[in-house]
């Protein structure tokens, strides 16, 4: 073990000395390295949280199929709605007006429709409705049965049918299905026969169907369905190999991403006449995080880590290469290129301390971009069984040319950032790595207070993500920054199992739950006390869902080492935890626990905080959803009242939600009283 997290650490210290602005932990921690410039910033005035939440990115934005009009899921100001932006004259008007909030859009490809996924209640019950562009009218497609889903995967390319998945018997199966628009009749696809299924993207032209047979979330199997011989076979099947991304390149080529045999994830792709299957190299040296073919097979964009954060890069085949925008001054998040045009795109910006911008790209000549393929960067080798491991389709990739303001024009058409608070009074980032107890190097970003001086120390939150397959990039957050804007310094740890630095990174907490992750925080905890803009009294503890499991180990394991804790949605007792959950989640999650806490009392006990808590001496607050199936209302309750009985400081609050806010007024609710909270300690 030793060997490899000597390993590990030396990969962090090759990956993470770049020039993007990750932190050399070969070179010297120091305060004034840390700050920089932020001391001499004015600090701006309180603001409330509802200014904050002005920020409205778009969500699930997709292009008219005559490319004259972008639809959207955007806040309403209180739960998230479907808009559309007029392109020509850049006019925003909302679309839908629903009490329950969308999930999911789709738009028809025949122009006519929106398909809309909803959550009812925030009580995970999602179903599929078809809205009328031109009546305004919904129609409600799917009736799933309670504690059930359906989800959207694809229209088929002459617009008859919608393919979508619905779960049965408690989430634990899933069989595919397909609606013909046209008579509302529904057709099964692909029965379940005891597996939990997945769909995905479609061939264009209509005829296979991408599906994936969900083991756990590191474990999926990929198919595809011949929806015209009506039958299915599978492309890769392997245990403890997750096939993510299938998109088809063209008719007969489908790419997808899996890490087999490696740390990060690998390109591949599938010839389906031949049936070889061909792995990738992609164009850049980075770790692969995902990549996105659009524009029928034109364009390819690929997510790579770069240092402590995730970077975009677009390749067009035109040049071959890299496309870099001149007019583009600030850093590219992501890019949406029109599914008939690859000439017409949406590029979208943002940074820690701007949030989305979104400028719409028209090339000089529309198609211009067009080209055969979009992977002329990229090296793939045959892997099929049985063939000799050899290089195809491989071109040059030695330089990186740039499309000219010449060949187009950029113009910016709404701007996230719908508050009014000038962007020089947002915190910066700070990106580092820090040792723990074991010297495993633990990325962090502090998000830094303007002001913040020696002189003027601030108090910190150690935000703890959830998951615990997630993780924090230095972006813009709308909660770090108003927490910023409050007087707290928000410390974002990416503790052992976090993703995005690699496979056995992600893997380090398996079987450890409450263990190194919970010797990270405290590593964190100490390196924090060590700064001189830090008020080393003050450090509290936030956590969400596994977050908040997080949080409750470190507080009644480590009593004296936080002056404050928040939980939302956090998880105290393992067997009631899981024995709520459907059983298609028990491999995932007794893989994670490594053992079953309905079974093994003993180490339930030893692990579930629930039987600790006598140990607490710090005030705590807790934020319950009454809707919430995964960490349910009961399992709080009772933590709450067993520390109740005990005398000890607690604030208990509940809300009308599931596991997680879907309406603004509870949610702005909830964080003014964090604050307020955090404030007294």
């Amino acid at each position: 073990m030793l060997l490899f997290r000597a390993i590990f650490t030396a990969a962090l210290l090759l990956c993470f000395g770049e020039s993007w602005g990750a932190w050399d932990p070969r070179l010297p921690i120091s305060s004034e390295r840390l700050l920089g410039d932020i001391p001499a910033r004015p600090v701006p005035p309180r603001r409330p949280f509802e200014q904050f939440f002005k920020i409205r990115p778009l969500d699930h934005v997709g292009f008219s199929p005559d490319n004259q009009t972008i639809f959207f899921i955007r806040n309403d100001g209180e739960i998230d709605n479907v808009f559309a932006m007029d392109l020509a004259t850049e006019s925003l008007r909302q679309v839908t007006h629903y009490h329950e909030p969308v999930q999911n859009l789709l738009i028809g490809n025949q122009g006519h429709s929106l398909f809309i996924v909803q959550d009812e209640g925030g009580n995970e019950r999602y179903d599929i409705s078809r809205f009328d562009l031109s009546t305004g009218l919904s129609q409600r497609l799917t009736h799933s049965p309670p504690n059930e889903m359906s989800y959207i995967c694809a229209q088929s390319p002459d617009g008859r049918f919608l393919y979508y998945g619905q779960s049965q018997g408690v989430r634990t199966q899933s069989s595919l299905w397909r609606i013909d628009l046209k008579t509302r009749k529904n057709e099964l696809v692909l029965a379940s026969r005891g597996r939990l299924l997945e769909c995905g993207d479609i061939s264009p032209d209509g005829r296979y169907l991408v599906f994936y047979q969900f083991v756990e979330n590191n474990e999926r199997h990929l198919g595809l369905v011949d929806l015209e011989k009506n039958l299915h076979f599978y492309i890769f099947y392997a245990p403890q190999v997750n096939n993510i991304n299938a998109s088809f390149l063209d008719d007969r080529r489908l790419l997808f991403m899996n890490a087999m045999g490696a740390d990060y994830f690998y390109l591949w792709q599938y010839q389906i006449d031949t049936g070889r299957l061909l792995a990738g190299r992609g164009p850049l040296a980075y770790p692969l995080e995902s990549f996105s073919i659009q524009a029928q097979g034109q364009i390819a964009i690929f997510y790579y880590r770069v240092g402590l954060r995730t970077r975009t890069f677009v390749y067009v085949d035109r040049s071959r290469n890299q496309m870099h925008y001149p007019s583009l001054k600030e850093p590219l998040y992501d890019a949406l290129f029109s599914p008939t045009d690859p000439g017409v795109a949406l590029f979208i910006t943002a940074d820690t301390t701007q949030p989305e911008r979104y400028y719409l790209f028209h090339a000089a000549v529309q198609g211009s971009a067009k080209s055969t393929a979009a992977t002329q960067g990229v090296e793939f080798k045959d892997r099929s069984l049985g063939a000799a491991s050899r290089s195809i389709a491989v071109s040059a990739h030695k330089q990186a040319h740039s499309v000219a303001d010449t060949d187009g024009w950029l113009k910016m058409i709404y701007d996230a950032n719908q508050t009014g608070i000038p962007q020089d009074e947002f915190a910066e980032a700070r990106s580092l790595l820090i040792p723990s107890y074991d010297g495993l190097l633990i990325p962090l970003h502090l998000f830094i207070p303007n002001g913040t001086s020696k002189k003027q120390p601030r108090p910190v939150i150690i935000w703890v993500h959830g998951g615990p397959d997630e993780h924090i990039d230095p972006d813009f957050d709308s909660y770090f920054q108003y927490l910023n804007n409050q007087g707290f310094i928000v410390a974002a740890p990416n503790v052992r199992g976090s993703t995005g630095f690699g496979k056995w990174y992600a893997m380090l907490d398996d079987g450890d739950w409450g263990g190194g992750h919970v010797q990270d925080i405290l590593a964190v905890a100490e390196f924090l006390r060590g700064l001189e803009f830090v008020q080393p009294q003050r450090i509290a503890l936030f956590g969400e869902s596994f977050g908040g499991f997080i949080v409750l180990s470190a507080i009644t394991q480590y009593p004296n080492h936080f002056n404050a804790a928040v939980v939302f949605f956090g998880i105290s007792e393992l067997a009631t935890f899981i024995e709520g959950l459907p059983r298609s989640a028990d491999p995932y999650l007794l893989g994670q626990l490594g053992f079953d806490p309905r079974k093994d009392a003993q180490r339930n006990i030893a692990v579930s905080p629930y039987y600790h808590v006598q140990r607490i001496t710090i005030p705590v607050q807790i934020h319950q959803g009454k809707n919430d199936l995964r960490v349910k209302q009961a399992q709080t309750d009772q933590l709450v009242a067993k520390m109740r009985a005990l005398g000890l400081p607690i604030d208990y609050y509940t809300y009308d939600e599931g596991h997680g806010f879907l309406n603004f007024s509870n949610e702005s609710l909830a964080y003014r009283r964090v604050v307020e909270f955090l404030s007294r300690y």
